[in-house]
């Protein structure tokens, strides 16, 4: 890293961690509680309307079915990646309630503008309310989807 010293933080997950060498120029992982949203389904509205009822049911169903896979994998992809990481040196650190609070509270702008905007606040309130999926995915999971 020729500009060392030039970043103050980044939220990234711990395999961007690992990928962008950020260690040893970076020793801290802020763990931030945050929630993985890794895949979203994009389609022309009218395209999608214009479907017969049943592969508009299909695509919900896949769009939902492959988002659960990659989300399990990435979460295993991130805990192998911080087992590395931790054993190379890199701390992990959590927010205080007061800090997470003063986080949030900078970020609020971002949801009542631009991101409210592009997605909509009912969306916003629905990822908030999702519990978080599991620490430790099984890879069986993805193995026996693909074997159907």
């Amino acid at each position: 890293m020729e500009e060392e010293g030039r970043i103050d933080a980044v939220v990234t997950t711990w395999r961007n961690f690992e990928r962008s060498e950020f260690y040893p120029h970076f020793k801290y992982v802020n763990l931030m509680g945050s929630t993985y949203l890794v895949s979203v389904t994009y389609m022309n509205q009218k395209f999608y309307k214009s479907l017969p009822e049943k592969y508009r049911a299909l695509i919900m169903t896949a769009s939902v079915e492959t988002a659960r896979i990659e989300r399990a994998k990435t979460i295993q992809l991130n805990e192998q990646s911080k087992r590395v990481e931790l054993g190379r040196g890199a701390e992990s650190v959590h927010l205080s309630e007061e800090a997470r609070r003063g986080f949030a509270k900078a970020l609020q702008p971002a949801y009542e503008g631009a991101l409210k905007d592009l997605l909509g606040q009912d969306f916003i309130e629905r990822v908030r309310r999702a519990p978080d999926g599991p620490a430790h995915p099984e890879v069986s999971i993805v193995r026996d989807f693909a074997a159907r």
